[in-house]
């Protein structure tokens, strides 16, 4: 926990009081000091002639088959209980953990057998989650712990390793409004596995799942996470003690113990700021997360980088006064405050419906590159040296970003359409060739801007403002081109035009 900045909170009197983490896993150890279960479910299918263990079942003491070798063991739901053990151990707790949410409690829903002998199956999650969610209606849920998962196969998708891959997507949405976020672990790579060429586990690849990858104790991304574009963040995973285990890395050691940090992390962010969605509060904790490098095999490939959760940095954001948690521009907004790509107008307020200029349009961009200096005038008649924006202007003009209205007229204050908008940004990563046609109804193909719609496109950076619609004449809002640089800060595939992407403000 000190690696995220816990006790810091913790010192602060956030402690998770009032939230509630559910573990699906292996079962809870009730008994355990300061783990405070307060709801328990159990949902093991029986396989065979095997005897029923819990088809399905509700009630005290379900979620905890804690038998083990000796009466002093719980090797029977020692997963599951190491998992609850790290979000929350409260005071006068366990000895060697004090939990990253100490006053959390855990809502228990068991779906394996702890001797090893079942496999854990999909249809028993599914029923899970799909409980978890009806309690979520009534209880106060913050986060799902999901520490398991299955490897996908060579060549397997992450919608095609699962056969109700559907039943997921239905499942993982009902969770949203219901103000519960779901996460999983990673995965773990096999004994000499290649962490580049080994996917995230399913379901932590699902979109809408939050997958946590493992660092170690210097900071460092364990070398027994996978890798691929879709992990989300990472949380300390290795050598986590705790009363049920210790002392041995090898079983206290997988990104399995590093999703509850995250689970935890909810909990402990739960009303700060107010009314966050789960998903807004997974993205500012990526926004104002520490990235951490992991060095490639190919030294011409850029190293991809993920967000270490920092629980001050994001415990100590003030949003705009007017980014509503549920609005699309929202998470944007934040990240865009953050990095001082934006200040806003009028103080705290974002103003997203706000028509933007021209002059505001490159200022965002010339922000979002790090505000350079050093170029020489434009020479636009109507931009006065020193205005708020003449930096930014030269800069854009300097660069081939913008060629201005006339040769002599940049017109800053007049609106900005969303087809310069798009020329602006394929401009501003190099204009990469795009073998892609977004098939907008409305966007000519010999037009000026439609490589740059079909780029914005083919990497998630725009959907159109209807279904097969992109709206080239529209003067964008300023909600709308937050999002456009958000999306391109987070997608490294769009910066394949030879401009190096700011460090400082990128997400990957």
């Amino acid at each position: 926990s000190p690696a995220i900045g816990a006790p810091d909170l913790h010192a602060a009197g956030r402690t998770g009081a009032g939230a509630e983490v559910a573990v699906i896993d292996t079962g809870v150890d009730a008994s355990l000091p300061g783990v405070d279960v307060v709801a328990e479910a159990c949902f093991v299918t029986p396989d065979g002639a095997e005897p029923p263990v819990c088809p399905a079942e509700v009630g005290a003491g379900v979620a905890a088959p804690c038998v083990g070798p000796t009466p002093s063991e719980i090797d029977a739901c020692a997963h599951g209980s190491h998992i609850s053990s790290i979000v929350t151990t409260g005071p006068g707790g366990g000895a060697l953990h004090d939990g990253i949410a100490p006053d959390a409690d855990i809502v228990a829903v068991r779906v394996a057998h702890g001797d090893g002998g079942r496999a854990i199956k999909e249809f028993d999650v599914l029923r899970a989650v799909r409980h978890v969610a009806d309690l979520a209606l009534t209880r106060p849920l913050t986060a799902v712990n999901l520490s398991l998962g299955a490897t996908l196969a060579p060549g397997q998708s992450c919608t095609s390793a699962s056969a109700e891959v559907h039943d997921w997507h239905d499942d993982v949405a009902d969770l949203e409004p219901r103000r519960g976020a779901i996460e999983a672990a990673r995965g773990n790579l096999d004994p000499g596995g290649d962490w580049e060429s080994t996917p995230v586990a399913f379901p932590a690849c699902l979109p809408g799942v939050v997958a946590v990858g493992s660092t170690d104790d210097d900071g460092a991304v364990s070398a027994f996470t996978t890798g691929d574009a879709t992990l989300d963040l990472l949380a300390p995973g290795a050598c986590i003690d705790t009363d049920v285990f210790s002392g041995d890395c090898a079983d206290t050691s997988g990104t399995s113990f590093a999703a509850p940090h995250l689970a935890a992390a909810y909990a402990l962010l739960r009303s700060d700021p107010a009314g966050f969605t789960p998903e807004r509060r997974a993205e500012l904790l990526r926004t104002t997360g520490t990235m951490v490098t992991r060095p490639t095999s190919d030294p011409f490939d850029r190293d991809p980088r993920w967000a270490l959760i920092d629980l001050v940095a994001a415990a100590g954001f003030d949003p705009f006064d007017d980014a509503a948690g549920t609005v699309f521009w929202a998470a944007a907004a934040d990240w865009g405050l953050w990095h001082d790509v934006t200040q806003g107008l009028d103080g705290q307020r974002f103003a997203a419906a706000d028509p933007l200029t021209r002059a505001q349009a490159v200022t965002l961009l010339w922000r979002f590159m790090g505000s350079p200096t050093g170029f020489p005038s434009a020479g636009f008649a109507d931009v006065p040296p020193g205005s708020w924006y003449a930096a930014a202007v030269d800069w854009a003009f300097a660069v081939g970003v913008t060629t201005g209205e006339t040769a002599t007229h940049f017109v800053p204050g007049a609106g900005v359409t969303r087809a310069q908008v798009a020329a602006f940004l394929h401009r501003l990563v190099g204009s990469p060739e795009v073998a892609h046609d977004a098939g907008f109804v409305d966007v000519v193909r010999w037009a000026y801007y439609a490589e740059a719609v079909d780029w914005l496109d083919l990497h998630g950076i725009t959907t159109g403002t209807s279904p097969g619609v992109y709206s080239p004449l529209w003067v964008i809002d300023r909600g709308q081109m937050i999002t456009f640089l958000f999306r391109l800060a987070s997608v490294g595939a769009a910066w394949s035009g030879g401009v190096a992407p700011p460090d400082d403000v990128v997400r990957f």
